[in-house]
């Protein structure tokens, strides 16, 4: 997406954004928490208290090693002197979640991947894992078309009435 901004070919990207570089405008819109999901018949989903050291017995289903999840999987474990081992990478979580579902392993998936109609047991992970904020992502500099400017303009506002627990009034 990102990519796409800065060669012109798209006027916003909603995305996740670590690191805003110079030329870039990022409007946080929500934050999601890392979670551990597991079949709910897992050894860990009988745990009251889940350790690093707990999900690293365990085989990971990750995404993609160039998708952010993954890097932030291998940066905590690093971090914390632990070895681990991922036995898949999927693209997609809604995959990821009908393999663990499968029991084929365990996953670290932000939270808005969970329907709860998911037959999985989950954990926050947000003590060890960073959190990660979605948002619009503009071009500095770049003025965006009526059309877009007014979407942005939508998305930005039920944003915010949603982390302000209102509902906004559909027109039509």
């Amino acid at each position: 997406g990102l990519a796409l901004l800065r060669e012109g070919d798209v006027d916003f990207a909603v995305g996740p954004m670590l690191d805003t570089p110079p030329d870039i405008q990022f409007h946080a819109l929500v934050t999601y928490e890392p979670t551990l999901i597991t079949r709910r018949d897992h050894p860990l989903a009988s745990k009251t208290r889940v350790t690093l050291k707990d999900i690293a017995k365990y085989p990971l289903i990750l995404p993609p090693k160039e998708q952010s999840t993954y890097r932030a999987v291998e940066m905590v474990f690093a971090d914390h002197s632990l070895e681990y081992d991922v036995t898949l990478e999927v693209g997609g979580y809604d995959v990821i979640k009908k393999y663990v579902e499968l029991g084929l392993g365990i996953s670290i998936v932000m939270s808005h991947c969970l329907t709860g109609a998911d037959h999985l047991h989950a954990v926050p992970l947000g003590r060890w894992f960073p959190k990660r904020t979605y948002g619009v992502v503009l071009r500095k500099g770049r003025p965006l078309t009526p059309a877009a400017d007014r979407f942005v303009e939508m998305i930005r506002a039920d944003a915010h009435d949603a982390r302000h627990g209102r509902r906004r009034k559909q027109t039509k």
